[in-house]
């Protein structure tokens, strides 16, 4: 159960398109069961394509989540999800 959000997106890749800056979910959350778990939003993800092309970055409330990749990275080509090690500053594949 993973709340997720895209902030941005490779132009290169979409050119003029731009991905809604909305909250994302596995499962549907009521308003306020989601602004509580937004604070939660802090672990840093990337997704990519087979080439190392990252197609956007975001936020996501669980650093072992399949989520944005599942939603929306396999709709552009992506196959990698990566999550910015805090400790390191390193994304590392999951």
């Amino acid at each position: 159960m993973a709340l997720f959000k895209i902030t941005h997106e490779n132009r290169a890749v979409y050119g003029g398109e731009k991905f809604a800056r909305n909250v994302r979910c596995e499962y549907e959350y009521s308003k306020a069961q989601i602004a509580a778990m937004l604070p939660e939003m802090t672990h840093k993800f990337r997704c990519r394509d087979d080439d190392g092309v990252t197609y956007f970055w975001g936020v996501c409330s669980d650093p072992n989540s399949f989520a944005p990749l599942d939603c929306v990275g396999a709709d552009y080509g992506c196959t990698e999800i990566q999550y910015k090690n805090p400790t390191t500053g390193r994304y590392e594949t999951l």
